[in-house]
C-alpha cells in the first residue's frame, strides 16, 4: 500500500522502485569492528545495483543508545558513530545518485530514547505546561530522582523507547527535512510504514 503525504503525492520514481533493505549493523563492516557501517554500504552499491534493485531501505542509522537495536533514537540529526559520519552519509547518498539509485532512511517519529534531550528536559520539569511531548502515566515523580518506567508509555512495551505525544508540534517530524542530511532528491525518510519526501 502506497500512503501519501497530506501534503504531496508519491514522488514519480516510487513505483517503480525495487527496494533493498538494510539493516546497517549487520551488513558490511568496512573497518573490522565488527559492525557494519555506511562505507561498507558503499562497497556494496555495485553488487546490489546488479540485483535488480534501485532503491536502498536503510533501518535507523540516527544515534542511539542501541538498547533497542537502533530505534531507540537519541539524536535525529547525527548518524550514530558506529555506522559512520555525516560525511559518511553524504558520500552514501553520491554514490547511490550516480548509480541511479535513491535511498530512503527509516525514521522512527513516534518514539525517542529515554536519553533523548526532549525526553531528559521533559522529566526535569513534568508539570511545566509546555512538556507536552511525551505521553505520561504519572507526572507526579520527583524530577530530581526521574521518571520510573511506569511513569511515561513505553514505545511497544520496549521500556528504554518512549512515546510522543501524537499530534504534538514537538514531533519529530517537525523539522525532519534535515535529518542527517536526508532530501526528496536523494530518496526521502520513511516514517515507519509512512514515505515522506
Amino acid at each position: 500500500m502506497i500512503l501519501h503525504h497530506a501534503q504531496k503525492t508519491v514522488p514519480s520514481w516510487l513505483p517503480k522502485a525495487v527496494i533493498y533493505q538494510i539493516y546497517p549493523q549487520s551488513f558490511q563492516d568496512s573497518n573490522g569492528d565488527g559492525i557494519g557501517d555506511l562505507p561498507g554500504i558503499v562497497q556494496r552499491l555495485d553488487y546490489i545495483q546488479s540485483l535488480g534493485v534501485n532503491t536502498l531501505w536503510l533501518n535507523p542509522i540516527f544515534d542511539s543508545p542501541f538498547w533497542d537495536a537502533g530505534y531507540d533514537i537519541r539524536d535525529f540529526y547525527k548518524v550514530a558513530p558506529r555506522y559512520g559520519t555525516q560525511e559518511d552519509l553524504v558520500l552514501l547518498f553520491q554514490a547511490a545518485q550516480g548509480r541511479g539509485m535513491k535511498v530512503i532512511l527509516d525514521l522512527v517519529a513516534g518514539h525517542t530514547s529515554m536519553d533523548h534531550p526532549w525526553f531528559v528536559q521533559e522529566a526535569r520539569n513534568p508539570q511545566d505546561a509546555e512538556s507536552n511531548r511525551y505521553v505520561w502515566i504519572n507526572r507526579d515523580f520527583d524530577p530530581a530522582v526521574g521518571p520510573a518506567k511506569e511513569d511515561f508509555l513505553p514505545s511497544f512495551l520496549v521500556s528504554t523507547r518512549t512515546e510522543l505525544r501524537l499530534g504534538s508540534p514537538y514531533g519529530a517530524l517537525a523539522g525532519c527535512r534535515g535529518c542527517a542530511g536526508a532530501d526528496e532528491e536523494s530518496g526521502g525518510v520513511a516514517q515507519d510504514s509512512f514515505l515522506l519526501v
